[in-house]
């Protein structure tokens, strides 16, 4: 037998030993020549060039795949296979594969509420939803609300506390009468609720509320039997649908009385974030007031001369279509354009009416049995109409005295 020695040396326990190893030139699968014979496991063919014909004992399909596809267990061996998302979308997906629709952001939902150009996803404490980018400085130019507590609120304002004072009207316009307020004394150890303002029906009409301050503008002073007039008040802004007890949407910090001896403004600003309403959604303002030292109230001043109200970020006009003003105030929400908005007297030419032939020719038809559409009106005289030397068929001809 024609052998391959391999020589080393090896000490072990201080015995210097020889080692010799041997292999049989070209033998099936010693040490030193490439292997022969069959190939077994997941192996198929015979070396030194076998295939691949398994995993792990499962068999691999001889079927020839094609570009994409993988291998795909099919209960019975590995099988090549096109991969297609199927079934339903979870996490912030929603719907089924292979068209989910995004639902959310960070497991927080998103609003179904249509967005529209310019608006950016802000989130509202629960959803994220469309509303304008966020406006800087003070109550960001909308809509102003007035104090009125000299006016009741529209009905319904059930869940909404009606006692010191039932609840008034957050206005569009301002009280002529001056009116006030005095609380009864003050607690010191937390406020005491003082009263209630709430828009009018369907007021602001609108589908959500911009992020931004809310500025309110309070006139106040306060009384004391003690040498201190130390008070406090501050507000909450709050969502209504009608029914349900008001929804908290922002609070200001406690805003201090300065002067207590005189009627003065106070500023409370109120960070606003961006808030999803109903249309029938109604603003509710409470207003609360404690004291730094026992036998403080606090006095609110309303109406002419001391018009409390509040700059918000809800824009004048709500809605899409035509702004309208009537009577120098801006109507909410816009609208299209409708009958009574024209002046009798406006002097439209017909070419900027959109269809006007068209309508008329197609409504206008000779009488009594030919439907052919009429093309053209023609108003003329006699004479003019006796020199027309062919008459045109589908023209009516209107003869003027």
């Amino acid at each position: 037998m024609d052998t391959k020695e391999c020589f080393s040396e090896k000490t072990i326990d201080g015995q210097l030993y020889e080692i010799y190893l041997a292999a049989q030139a070209g033998g099936g699968g010693g040490g030193g020549g490439s292997p022969t014979g069959p190939a077994g496991g997941d192996l198929a063919g015979t070396y030194p060039n076998p295939q691949v014909d398994g995993l792990r004992n499962r068999p691999i399909s001889t079927t020839a795949p094609t570009g994409g596809q993988v291998y795909q267990w099919d209960g019975t061996q590995w099988s090549p296979a096109t991969i297609s998302l199927s079934g339903a979308a979870g996490g912030d997906l929603n719907g089924t594969y292979p068209n989910p629709t995004v639902d959310g952001l960070q497991g927080y939902p998103i609003s179904t509420a249509t967005p529209y150009a310019g608006q950016v996803l802000q989130f509202d404490g629960t959803n994220w939803v469309p509303g304008a980018i966020p406006t800087g400085g003070s109550g960001g130019g909308g809509v102003f609300y007035y104090l009125n507590f000299g006016t009741a609120a529209d009905a319904p304002v059930v869940n909404i506390p009606q006692t010191p004072n039932t609840t008034k009207e957050l206005g569009l316009t301002f009280n002529t009468t001056p009116t006030s307020y005095t609380s009864a004394i003050l607690p010191t150890g937390s406020y005491a609720f003082l009263g209630s303002f709430v828009t009018d029906l369907n007021v602001p009409s609108s589908d959500s509320i911009p992020a931004g301050i809310w500025d309110f503008i309070l006139f106040a002073e306060s009384t004391t039997t003690n040498s201190a007039n130390q008070i406090y008040f501050k507000i909450e802004v709050l969502k209504y649908d009608g029914v349900n007890a008001p929804t908290l949407i922002a609070t200001s910090n406690d805003t201090y009385i300065y002067d207590p001896a005189e009627i003065n403004q106070y500023i409370s600003s109120v960070v606003m974030p961006q808030t999803t309403l109903l249309a029938t959604d109604r603003i509710v303002v409470y207003i609360y007031g404690r004291a730094h030292q026992n036998n403080n109230r606090l006095t609110l001043h309303f109406g002419n001369g001391y018009p409390s109200h509040t700059h918000t970020t809800i824009p004048s006009v709500t809605g899409t279509g035509v702004v309208k003003v009537i009577n120098g105030v801006y109507q909410s929400p816009a609208s299209l354009i409708v009958d009574v908005d024209v002046s009798a007297s406006a002097n439209i030419a017909q070419s900027k009416i959109a269809n006007l032939s068209t309508d008329l020719t197609n409504r206008v038809q000779k009488y009594p049995t030919d439907t052919t559409p009429v093309n053209t009106l023609r108003a003329i005289t006699q004479a003019e109409y006796d020199a027309i030397p062919v008459k045109d068929a589908n023209t009516i001809y209107f003869i003027k005295p």
